[in-house]
């Protein structure tokens, strides 16, 4: 069952994680954004899917996307 982060009592808590790779295409055209996400965190804290909600370009969006999927939480709890 998924429970958006307004209706849970304890949000997810990030454990760990690197920030995601700054795009070469991104770098040269000296585009910098923030990236939106929708992240799926099962039980054990693990990321199930993640999905940019806007598409922002050069990369940048595919980085976000792949640099949080190695993330580790703490889940959240209901």
């Amino acid at each position: 069952m998924l429970f958006g982060e307004n209706l849970v009592d304890t949000p997810a808590k990030l454990l760990n994680g690197t920030p995601p790779n700054y795009p070469a295409a991104a770098e040269s055209a000296g585009i910098e954004a923030e990236v939106p996400l929708e992240v799926v965190i099962d039980a054990a804290g693990l990321v199930q899917r993640a999905r940019a909600l806007v598409r922002v370009g050069y990369g940048l969006d595919d980085a976000a996307v792949s640099a949080v999927r190695g993330y580790r939480f703490a889940p959240a709890r209901r």
